[in-house]
């Protein structure tokens, strides 16, 4: 991403950024369980050829296990399997949506594979992410999403780390997963995804770097209670990907 595009993005922005917020409430409440604010719904075109999705719980999944203490050693990990951080996520994610569009911002399509377990996120956001852009004239013809996420697990079963994958070619995919790493952390804390927070992800972890910020191609880290998130941007002659690795807290 050149300097011209950084000014560009930095631009489309201040329209994008108001669409992405006006969509996902303040949780500071309590964690995983603040109201959600409206989020635009999703063209019924989408809705009609998209696979149907399992009702979101009434109540989030116990995290109890996320971040734990091993007994043996002392340290921290995570303890719980698969399909409890991929519930505890998707209940995070819908979170940030109306109730009326809940189960259209989750994972699927997950292939297990010996050590690990790869997701991909339903269309349906993404796709309203589409149509609003079109609207603002921000956005010509369609982009497809390039965000996923990696599960890697211990031969126990239990998740060892998670790498969130997305791009920054376009506005779009850069927001996307700015709002999915957000959304990830408030699996334990939904706080986390709080305007308070927000510089942390954006500046802390560099999630907003262009070619001309000084550390591209470096890994930030920022060390929270329950993990240690690391993100990576690449200079765009290498790779227009980014991704973020949780990893237990040393």
């Amino acid at each position: 991403m050149n300097k011209t595009n950084v000014v560009m993005l930095a631009c489309v922005g201040v329209a994008a950024v108001a669409l992405v917020i006006a969509a996902r409430p303040d949780p500071s409440a309590s964690p995983l369980t603040a109201p959600a604010a409206s989020k635009p719904d999703t063209a019924n075109a989408m809705a009609a050829t998209s696979p149907e999705a399992p009702e979101v719980p009434a109540s989030a999944p116990d995290g109890s296990c996320l971040s734990a203490i091993d007994q043996s050693t002392h340290d921290l990990v995570f303890a719980c399997n698969t399909q409890t951080f991929i519930d505890r996520y998707d209940y995070s994610l819908n979170q940030s949506l109306s109730k009326k569009n809940q189960n259209h911002a989750k994972l699927y399509q997950c292939k297990n594979f010996a050590d690990h377990t790869d997701c991909k996120y339903r269309p349906e956001a993404f796709y309203t992410m589409n149509v609003e852009f079109r609207k603002l004239g921000l956005l010509h013809g369609h982009v497809n999403d390039a965000s996923m996420v990696e599960f890697d697990r211990s031969t126990a079963g239990n998740v060892t780390s998670v790498t969130l994958r997305g791009s920054r070619a376009d506005p779009i995919n850069l927001l996307t997963f700015a709002g999915n790493v957000e959304d990830f952390a408030g699996i334990w804390d939904r706080s986390e995804a709080s305007k308070d927070n927000q510089k942390m992800f954006t500046n802390d972890l560099g999630l907003m770097r262009g070619d001309d910020a000084p550390d591209i191609g470096e890994t930030l880290t920022v060390n929270r209670p329950y993990a240690k998130i690391s993100c990576t941007s690449w200079p765009s002659e290498t790779t227009m990907g980014i991704k973020c690795v949780f990893e237990p807290r040393l």
